[in-house]
């Protein structure tokens, strides 16, 4: 066991009930795998609706070809676009500045840019040619049109902050202004804000949380709290849905069929409001499981954010012993996000024994 999580425990002081060996560099991983799975898992399906997708993800553990996709050209089984290229800078970002630090995302979210904007949303390249054309990040995600900026651009790279947060052993509530800082670099909107808090929260409490004393309530608890501290940011753009309302929803998660998530949230769509409960109902329903994420990709939508999403939570609560190593084997940029987890893992280590 490593010292920094003991700490991270008692400066909390947790329930003592609380297994203290939880390995957060091994939850740490599952996060990331999960992302970069869920991503390519899901990227093949993105737009298609409920009724058009019936894959068989959990019989054969193969990624799929790109075929005929709406935005994309024709793409090899395994590749992976925003969620998983974004949540790499996001973490790369943090190893440079030992942190988190609104300059520091920033750069990494332009290097990103120049790299390729294979699978970026809108509102996401628009912030970040504002910040190549030398705008500051705390107005680079400023909302002009009326109905847009809402987004999952911001939730889908959020796994890094919440594993470096747990490893400094502080609370969510001292980072609220620097959360919303990250996300409004790119979208300044109060929904954003909003499942941007209520998304880190539930993360570091998953990170903390041994799988057989996982608690549905407390995470619905979780999100319903800091949906309502991350009201006070970007208010001039109100989110057309109360984010409470619809966290509370997710009480009977478990007793759902996909349809009734599909029609509850908004077919998984890619604003936040939709696209975040949608993919916590999922995870909820199945919070030890992959099927989870073949589910939510098999039930439409932005499937690609949202598998990528429900792969994170799964990995954050249940660690390695999740993922399918298939997938890790199959993934072309295994390398690459390997080396990156290796260099994260020294940062939570340098971070936890402040």
């Amino acid at each position: 066991m490593h010292s920094f999580e003991r700490r991270t425990h008692e400066q909390k002081n947790e329930d003592p009930e609380q297994d203290m060996t939880i390995d957060l560099f091994d939850r740490t991983q599952a996060m990331s795998w999960g992302v970069a799975i869920g991503d390519a898992l899901g990227l093949p399906f993105e737009t298609k609706q409920f009724g058009e997708i019936d894959e068989d993800f959990e019989g054969d553990k193969t990624y799929r070809p790109i075929r005929n996709h709406v935005f994309i050209s024709d793409c090899p089984p395994g590749t992976t676009s925003d969620d998983q290229q974004l949540t790499r800078a996001t973490m790369q970002a943090l190893i440079s500045d030992s942190g988190l630090t609104l300059e520091g995302q920033a750069k990494a979210l332009v290097a990103a840019y120049k790299e390729t904007t294979f699978g970026w949303g809108g509102t996401t390249k628009t912030a970040v040619r504002r910040l190549l054309a030398g705008e500051s990040p705390t107005t680079s995600g400023r909302v002009i049109e009326e109905g847009k900026g809402a987004g999952n651009g911001v939730n889908m790279r959020l796994s890094p902050v919440a594993a470096m947060i747990v490893a400094e052993g502080r609370a969510v509530g001292d980072y609220l202004d620097a959360l919303a800082g990250f996300a409004g670099i790119t979208h300044q909107s109060s929904a954003v804000a909003q499942c941007t808090l209520a998304h880190v929260a539930v993360l570091c409490e998953l990170l903390k949380t041994e799988p057989k004393n996982f608690d549905p309530d407390r995470i619905v608890d979780l999100l319903v709290s800091h949906a309502e501290l991350g009201e006070q940011f970007f208010p001039e753009q109100p989110s057309p849905f109360d984010l409470k309302e619809r966290f509370e929803s997710l009480r009977d998660a478990s007793n759902l069929t996909d349809q009734e998530i599909v029609d509850r949230y908004g077919g998984g769509a890619c604003p936040v409001f939709h696209s975040i409960p949608f993919s916590f109902a999922f995870f909820l329903r199945e919070p030890h499981s992959y099927r989870a994420v073949y589910d939510a990709i098999n039930s439409g939508g932005d499937t690609d954010s949202n598998a990528s999403i429900v792969g994170g939570l799964l990995g954050a609560l249940n660690g390695m012993e999740i993922v399918p190593p298939e997938y890790i084997e199959q993934l072309p940029t295994a390398h690459e996000i390997s080396t990156t987890q290796r260099q994260f893992e020294e940062l939570l280590r340098k971070v936890g024994a402040r």
